[in-house]
């Protein structure tokens, strides 16, 4: 959920409102693989991009998570070398909604 809003006085007032699923406010990042913040070489958030142009987010889920599992690869070598967790996630998606990631 992402809102929009304007202080007015003591009150505050939503003026635009969204519901958006995260791959489509994550965005790719030539430094870090995905729009990460990232604190003493260890990422602590992701970031949206501007979601309103579709030209900057993934699009759909199966890149976003391909892009997180590109990223924990490069923060995590020791922890996510091999292929197992993005099969894992598919799998367990799958599994879960009936649908392909």
């Amino acid at each position: 959920m992402v809102f929009g809003y304007a202080l007015e006085g003591e009150f505050l007032r939503v003026v635009d409102f969204w519901i958006k699923k995260i791959w489509e406010m994550a965005g790719a990042s030539s430094k870090n693989i995905l729009s990460l913040q990232v604190k003493q070489n260890v990422p602590v958030n992701i970031r949206p991009k501007d979601w309103r142009t579709r030209d900057a987010s993934f699009g759909n889920r199966r890149r976003f998570v391909e892009a997180l599992d590109a990223a924990l690869k490069k923060f995590y070598p020791e922890r996510y070398h091999g292929g197992n967790w993005l099969k894992q996630v598919a799998t367990g998606y799958q599994a879960k909604t009936g649908i392909p990631l």
